[in-house]
């Protein structure tokens, strides 16, 4: 038997009030869910970002290498005559400077393999050398050539120098040892080593815009990423409070029942 209050009866109030503490919990939890879901969602940007500004990282390091690749890349210089040997200058090394004649703009050698060969570039100038030699006390065949037409291209006559798989020669074979004169880059005297600056310029440009690219949208990514740290701690704040209050609706509501 309950006491009547007027209108209503103490059974009727506890419905009321146990009413109401359910509708608070219920919107306790939602919120809670929500700020679940929204603290995800910082986490997952947060990370997407993180890999953003690596692949950023990757982009300007890359372009770290091609400026400095460009900037001491090397070549071979050669110091020749010309016009007769009335003047003289110095030349990017090629295949036809090394054979052409001392006095008009050459070496006057021969490309030799380590294994002796003759290198050339094609069979027109294999029979050109063979008819040059006819008159020399070693004559040349077709067996003494080694045809490699990509030896026209500088880069690939800089490595083979550079690895020792070519050498230069005079153009005659030695009387005592009836072998090759082998001569690499560094003994003569008019061969050197010089960098290449003719695209410095053009790569420094580059680099640059690459470079200032990159951070400008590094630093977005930046305060992006601030915010949503920002972002994260208030939601932590908020969800730590939520769960007091969930806890205290859990224990006021079921706590009576212990």
């Amino acid at each position: 038997m309950f006491k009547v209050y007027g209108r209503f009866c103490r059974h009727d109030m506890y419905k009321r009030t146990d009413k109401g503490v359910k509708m608070g919990f219920a919107a306790s939890q939602a919120r809670f869910l929500a700020l679940t879901a929204r603290l995800n969602d910082c986490e997952m940007e947060a990370q997407q970002i993180a890999q953003e500004r690596l692949a950023l990282s990757n982009i300007m390091e890359l372009a770290s290498t091609d400026y400095e690749d460009a900037t001491s890349n090397q070549y071979y210089s050669a110091n020749v005559f010309d016009n007769g040997g009335l003047t003289q200058r110095d030349v990017a090394l090629t295949y036809d400077v090394i054979i052409k004649d001392e006095l008009n703009g050459g070496l006057g050698m021969r490309l030799v393999t380590s294994s002796g060969l003759v290198v050339v570039p094609d069979e027109a100038e294999m029979q050109r050398q063979i008819e040059e030699s006819m008159d020399s006390e070693t004559p040349l065949t077709s067996a003494d050539f080694f045809i490699m037409k990509e030896i026209k291209n500088a880069d690939t006559l800089k490595l083979n120098l550079e690895e020792g798989n070519m050498f230069f020669a005079p153009k005659t074979k030695s009387s005592i040892t009836n072998d090759w004169d082998y001569k690499s880059p560094e003994v003569l005297s008019n061969v050197s080593i010089e960098y290449d600056k003719t695209d410095d310029a053009a790569a420094g440009a580059e680099y640059e815009t690459k470079v200032k690219a990159a951070e400008a949208k590094d630093s977005l990514l930046e305060m992006r990423l601030d915010q949503l740290n920002t972002e994260h701690r208030s939601i932590e704040t908020e969800m730590d409070s939520l769960q007091k209050v969930i806890d205290d609706n859990v224990e006021s509501s079921f706590g009576t029942f212990g």
